[in-house]
């Protein structure tokens, strides 16, 4: 998942929906060791609910040990950062 997608407060609203809608039908987690950037923006939901499910997820992703990690969650981080600016 691309976090950039979840800027549009439409889609963010129907992910929000859909990620609780899937989490009530079967438990989330993903196999092996692959990063996931969209994962952590979840994080930032207005919803407990499914910022606990992104919590979930990123648990079961591991640590960031790479550097080459942080590259998809550059335009996250600098959305995050401005928030807080403000």
């Amino acid at each position: 998942m691309y976090p950039i997608l979840l800027d549009g407060q439409y889609l963010a609203i129907e992910f929000q929906s859909f990620i609780g809608a899937v989490d009530n039908s079967h438990e989330l987690a993903f196999d092996g060791h692959q990063q996931y950037p969209g994962v952590y923006a979840i994080l930032f939901f207005k919803s407990r609910r499914v910022r606990s499910i992104g919590l979930h997820l990123a648990r079961h992703m591991g640590k960031l040990r790479r550097s080459t990690y942080l590259d998809p969650l550059q335009h996250l981080l600098k959305k995050c950062i401005c928030i807080l600016e403000t």
